[in-house]
């Protein structure tokens, strides 16, 4: 899984730079901006603070979601007072009826923290998932946890059988479109610490080599477009190992399972769902001797992981990721990603990234069009 997260370098920017930078050149240029590292980072997180912040009092609760959800990820928090203060505003967001089926999910992940799961209200969660999504397979796996853990066969059969009988299963396992906004809106008001763009040009500068970045407008774009991709990174990945235990190991569930499997590959947004579906059904078939289902199941993963891969490696041509194109490309991807999935995603990025380099005359870069299709061998 890790080939096709290739822009993760870009969350911990400073750390994957500084393993190749040059350390006269940093120290330099600390020496010119009269500062150290650690002032740098002091700044840095005073200004991400305020970023929550103004998250947190905007009025739409979608919005305010958004600052709880990054509050609660990067703090950890032991004080059960401030807990359960934080859990009344969830609740308070969750009874709002402008929340989007995003923001939901979002509430949901929250409220599934050990620390705060008991000061929320989680009926109340469930109830609205069932009201604004009740064909989406994903809203089941809380209900399905919850009967393993306390060993409820009837519960568990119950909970994969609404699965099946769902009609797509959605995690939403991106970002939501209010971040970038609300984060260009702030950046307006509150550009980056000057600092800490000079640093981080000199890294950027480094890595690309060639184009150099010249203006502060279009280093705080490439800001903008690190921290849109570092939000996404920190999405959490939804918790499948209940439903895997299950359909690898339970036969009895067979026919749920193969039914739930299909719509993990053909009625789902993301690669990971995709990939458990085709681990359910290979493992069933193989489990049964199922000769030709089996090889057939095997060929569609091999082809589905070709497919994507490719995609990756022409996304990943040259070194368009940490320039103000790589920011163009994102900006235009994440939309379709919204829509259509994270596949269609890449899809975007890699023809974007073919269409610049072959507009400069650059005849080695792939065509998005040559990867093989996941569909080619049904």
């Amino acid at each position: 899984m890790t080939r096709f997260i290739c822009l993760i370098f870009l969350l911990l920017s400073n750390v994957a730079f500084s393993k190749h930078s040059s350390k006269e050149a940093t120290d330099a240029l600390l020496a010119q901006l009269s500062t150290t590292r650690e002032e740098i980072e002091k700044e840095s997180l005073e200004w991400e603070k305020g970023f929550v912040h103004y998250l947190i009092d905007d009025a739409d609760p979608n919005v305010q979601l958004l600052g709880y959800y990054k509050q609660l990820s990067d703090v950890k928090f032991d004080d059960n007072e401030k807990l359960a203060s934080v859990g009344v505003e969830l609740n308070l967001i969750l009874s709002s009826n402008q929340l989007d089926k995003k923001s939901i999910s979002t509430l949901t992940e929250i409220c599934s923290y050990d620390k705060l799961r008991t000061f929320c209200d989680q009926e109340a969660i469930f109830a609205k998932q069932l009201q604004s999504m009740p064909d989406n397979a994903f809203i089941y796996l809380s209900s399905l946890s919850q009967a393993i853990k306390d060993d409820n066969q009837k519960g568990i059969t119950q909970a994969i059988d609404d699965m099946a009988d769902s009609k797509y299963f959605i995690t939403f396992y991106y970002l939501h479109q209010e971040y970038r906004i609300k984060l260009e809106e702030y950046v307006k008001t509150h550009p980056f610490p000057k600092n800490k763009l000079a640093m981080e040009r000199l890294e950027v500068n480094r890595y690309m080599c060639c184009n150099k970045i010249d203006t502060i407008d279009e280093m705080q774009d490439i800001m903008i477009h690190i921290r849109v991709l570092g939000a996404k990174m920190a999405e959490s990945i939804p918790a499948y190992r209940d439903l895997t235990q299950v359909c690898l190991n339970d036969l009895s569930q067979e026919k749920s399972c193969l039914k739930l499997a299909e719509l993990l590959i053909t009625q789902s947004k993301s690669i990971i769902s995709a990939r458990i579906g085709y681990a359910i059904k290979i493992n069933i078939f193989k489990q049964k001797g199922e000769k030709e289902k089996l090889q057939q199941a095997t060929e569609d993963k091999t082809n589905y992981t070709k497919h994507y891969e490719c995609l990756v490696d022409i996304m990943n041509y040259g070194k368009t990721a940490l320039s103000s194109k790589g920011a163009e490309f994102n900006k235009i991807a994440e939309p379709i990603e919204r829509k259509y999935g994270e596949v269609a995603y890449y899809d975007s990025l890699a023809q974007s990234n073919y269409n610049y380099y072959s507009n400069l005359g650059d005849t080695e870069i792939n065509n998005p069009n040559n990867c093989i299709s996941p569909q080619s061998s049904n």
